[in-house]
């Protein structure tokens, strides 16, 4: 399949983006500071990977700089998006392949999901709750489960039991 490139909204005639998640600039003729004009070659640009994983590049326009990720750029020009929905997510997990297949549109609790689906979500991966309690099947809280989380039931009775203590000891206290 060959790859097909398209302006970035806000950005024609400056800059592309490629079904295969690859981001150029366009040549042009460019004002000097000192009242002239010069011809910009046009180039593919450098991608940089955030602290999230997610690549980015630097967009500039009338002086500006901007900082876009890569994947919502290129599902912005080749996904379709019917339902309106936000965000711009990966099909199998890997926040590096920007390329039109490997993306669809979903909402915040999508991305969730395909979180645990794929591993990514750093909770999914715990073996131990905080206090040290493994999380196996028997020991995740019923409600917890089935909202995709993984609260530990030994935490979550220890947590009532302190509480019903406190409450007695402010009532023992407020009658004396």
């Amino acid at each position: 399949m060959s790859e097909e490139w398209l302006p970035i909204s806000g950005y024609e005639g400056l800059y592309e983006v490629s079904s295969n998640g690859r981001i150029r600039s366009i040549d042009r003729i460019v004002s000097t500071k000192s009242g002239g004009t010069k011809r910009l070659k046009g180039r593919v640009l450098k991608q940089f990977v955030s602290r999230r994983g997610y690549s980015f590049v630097i967009l500039s326009q009338n002086g500006k700089t901007s900082t876009r990720e890569v994947h919502r750029l290129t599902a912005l020009a080749f996904v379709l998006n019917p339902d309106g929905k936000p965000w711009a997510l990966h099909v199998n997990g890997i926040s590096l392949d920007n390329g039109k297949e490997n993306l669809y549109w979903g909402t915040p609790s999508e991305n969730s999901a395909d979180a645990i689906r794929h591993g990514t979500n750093r909770n999914s991966r715990k073996t131990h709750c905080i206090r040290g309690h493994a999380l196996t099947d028997e020991n995740i809280v019923a409600a917890d489960r089935r909202r995709g989380r993984r609260g530990c039931l030994k935490c979550s009775r220890l947590y009532k039991q302190t509480a019903l203590l406190d409450k007695e000891v402010i009532d023992i206290e407020s009658e004396g």
